[in-house]
Parts: C-alpha cells; structure tokens; sequence
C-alpha cells in the first residue's frame, strides 16, 4: 500500500508520477472520486497486493481538524481463492 497527498493540482492526474503510480497499483476494486483539499483530489492511497486481495477507498466527512479529508482503505478477500 503506498499512500499520500500528492499535490497533483497543476497537471492533476495526467502528471506521470501519478500515472506510474496509479499503474502500479492493481488490487484496488472501487475508489472514491470526491475531492480531499480545497485545491481539489490530491491525496490517494494506491495498492498491489497479493492474489485473491481486493481494496475499496472511501472518503471520509470529518477533517478532523486537518485541511485534508481523510481517505480511508478497506482491504477483503476473496473466499475460494488459492
């Protein structure tokens, strides 16, 4: 798992750490889309793990005195996999 702000504000998701990045990652099944920052969507968890593993993001609502919203993983595991 590898996560981060990643101030992609100026190029957003065509700036090609991200897209190296985002092509690494091969286990995440669904990903909230909404903004994390003023500026936008800048903060991501991204993941490769091993067979059989999935994992979701979610966006929470509370900043929790932050400026960021919090972006949280949930990992499962398919039951039947090798």
């Amino acid at each position: 798992m590898l996560g981060g702000d990643f101030n992609i504000v100026q190029r957003g998701i065509n700036e090609e750490a991200y897209q190296e990045t985002r092509a690494w990652s091969t286990s995440l099944a669904s990903e909230n889309q909404r903004d994390t920052h003023a500026m936008g969507r800048i903060d991501h968890l991204f993941f490769r793990l091993d067979e059989g593993w999935t994992a979701m993001t979610e966006r929470l609502d509370n900043r929790f005195g932050s400026d960021h919203y919090p972006v949280l993983g949930r990992f499962s595991y398919k039951s039947g996999t090798p």
